[in-house]
């Protein structure tokens, strides 16, 4: 499989916390869903869902420059 290396547990706890803080501020900022986040934000919906994380598919590093454009945004 191609992309990036696994993260390391530390890593993937940090993105889960970050990915629950990033969910929070999307709901009580009134985005119903991730697309309108993502287009507020932006950013193409499939990096938005890396950030946020999907059912089944954990929260995945994405580039400074896209957690800039969300901490921005919210």
């Amino acid at each position: 499989m191609g992309g990036m290396a696994r993260p390391s547990d530390h890593e993937a706890r940090h993105l889960q916390k970050l990915a629950a803080l990033v969910t929070q501020r999307r709901v009580s900022l009134g985005y119903g869903s991730k697309e309108d986040a993502a287009a507020a934000c932006g950013i193409a919906p499939m990096t938005y869902n890396k950030v946020e994380g999907t059912k089944g598919v954990p929260p995945q590093r994405v580039t400074n420059a896209t957690y800039a454009k969300v901490e921005a945004a919210f």
